[in-house]
């Protein structure tokens, strides 16, 4: 199976997202691509312009170094990949004029990853890249674990975080909450270290980033055109 020009570019996007959030295995199947990470509180699951069949599967338990020979050619990469008779790519090759690399898949079971999502949405908080920008350094700064958010029913966002002496910094976005739904005051804590990378890269292009928060505290948002999830910390608070 062959892929085509946009397909390489449209896989080295979703490598070099998968790494920057923290994917660890990605899978590419039924029109989507479909990431996780070992810890549980990153996932991907979005739809994908790739070209091949949506019944073939490819399990990619190794992005980085997919990432990492994809980057050894300098120029236009030929991408084939062998299909099993499970249905699954179980090793792509790429070629440019007499340099070649092979690239062994894993078995989709095998791969870390988030099928779905199953959480129902239920708030939407728009953060500017300016807040964005904020948070982030604050919480570098303060050497944040946790970021916390505490949406009101009436639509005010207060932020938090702390540093190991328990000095307190917060913040909050100008622009309300809004419920998707029945409004409800809900708090909410996230690992620091992933939450500020998704505000970091999700505001580079963009003005403002939507947080879709769903009822059990997940959090999506549109990264470089894939919905990325972030799954909150279920033990605090």
């Amino acid at each position: 199976m062959n892929f085509t020009a946009a397909d390489v570019e449209e896989l080295k996007a979703i490598l070099a997202l998968s790494k920057t959030v923290g994917i660890e295995g990605i899978v590419l199947a039924d029109g989507k691509v479909m990431g996780g990470s070992s810890n549980k509180k990153v996932g991907l699951v979005s739809p994908t312009t790739l070209s091949i069949d949506p019944t073939v599967k490819v399990g990619i338990g190794r992005p980085t170094e997919l990432e990492k020979r994809l980057a050894i050619f300098n120029g236009p990469v030929v991408m084939s990949g062998e299909v099993g008779r499970t249905g699954e790519i179980s090793r792509l090759t790429m070629a440019a004029g007499r340099t070649k690399a092979q690239f062994r898949c894993s078995a989709t079971s095998m791969v870390i990853h988030l099928k779905e999502n199953v959480d129902v949405p239920m708030v939407v908080v728009t953060v500017s890249k300016e807040e964005a920008g904020t948070l982030v350094k604050a919480a570098k700064t303060f050497g944040a674990e946790t970021i916390v958010f505490k949406i009101s029913s009436g639509g005010d966002v207060h932020i938090e975080c702390v540093d190991s002496t328990n000095d307190q910094f917060t913040t909050g976005t100008e622009r309300p909450a809004e419920y998707l739904d029945e409004a409800e005051t809900v708090l909410f804590t996230y690992q620091a270290v992933h939450l500020t990378t998704i505000l970091d890269v999700g505001t580079r292009d963009a003005d403002t980033l939507d947080l879709v928060f769903g009822q059990a505290g997940s959090i999506t948002a549109l990264v470089k055109g894939h919905t990325v999830l972030l799954a909150p910390n279920y033990n605090e608070d």
